[in-house]
């Protein structure tokens, strides 16, 4: 059965302009968006002096190393997963 469009009415010939026209309106909206600059007329707020004491918090533990449990093997004898291979 034949196809009743006209050609002049047939747009698969025109899919490869429309979608490079679609692809370059969305890099040109994304370009604007970054270059994009607001001004903030507000001036800056005032929070207040900080008085901690950040040396206090920088002052870490040291922690021991954690040693690996041993595990019994057949004979009763314990052997070291580590150096098992």
């Amino acid at each position: 059965m034949e196809a009743k469009k006209t050609p002049s009415a047939d747009l698969t010939n025109k899919v490869g302009m429309f979608t490079n026209l679609g692809l370059a309106v969305a890099v040109g909206l994304t370009l604007a968006a970054f270059e994009y600059k607001s001004f903030d007329d507000g001036g800056l707020k005032d929070l207040g002096s900080v008085a901690d004491n950040f040396e206090e918090l920088l002052d870490v533990p040291i922690t021991p190393a954690a040693t690996t449990p041993t595990t019994p093997t057949a004979d009763g004898a314990a052997s070291d997963p580590r150096n098992s291979g």
